[in-house]
């Protein structure tokens, strides 16, 4: 025991302690430097990757948005290019036939400028979603959807109800055509 304690008494050994123990928590501390550093890049690019996903997520629900507007379109298209063709057929008709349909022209003169200020409408939509960046913020974003959500709706019923107006005045257009060539 006497050997040990004049081991702990003699300055050269409680120097070389004191020197091994410095360089043991420098060694330690550059450890946790690099480790600091390393885990800071995997938070800087985990913080990236989250960025990037959630842009990817804006742009998963644009493209909704804007696919939603183009399908409303060709809703209102069709009907538009329906009620076109069927006033080209009724202008080029000759005057008896006119005359036999008398004034049911209202699919004309009340429901085609309807069908164009919908088209008109979904063209602003289209719009706006085209324009939206992520900027606007995710707010303006889900706006813009439940507006058209509405949009869609409204424009079906829409598009339901005229087609008893459009084959209707088909209808009478093509007895009157018929009555008038025989």
């Amino acid at each position: 025991m006497e050997f040990i304690n004049q081991i702990f008494e003699s300055s050269v050994v409680a120097t070389v302690f004191a020197v091994s123990a410095f360089l043991v928590s420098i060694y330690t501390l550059l450890w946790i430097r690099r480790s600091n550093e390393v885990s800071q890049k995997k938070l800087d690019e985990l913080a990236k990757n989250n960025h990037r996903n959630n842009e990817s997520a804006l742009e998963q629900k644009r493209y909704e948005l804007l696919k939603a507007v183009s399908e409303e379109f060709l809703l209102i298209d069709k009907q538009l290019m329906l009620i076109g063709t069927l006033k080209a057929d009724y202008d080029v008709s000759p005057n008896a036939v006119k005359e036999a349909i008398g004034d049911n022209i209202t699919l004309f003169t009340e429901t085609l400028p309807m069908v164009e200020q919908y088209k008109k409408d979904i063209e602003h939509a289209h719009l706006c979603a085209t324009n939206w960046n992520a900027d606007n913020g995710l707010s303006e974003l889900i706006k813009l959807q439940a507006a058209q959500d509405l949009a869609i709706i409204h424009t079906k019923s829409f598009v339901e109800c005229n087609e008893s107006l459009v084959t209707d005045f088909r209808d009478k257009l093509f007895m009157s055509k018929r009555a008038y060539f025989n």
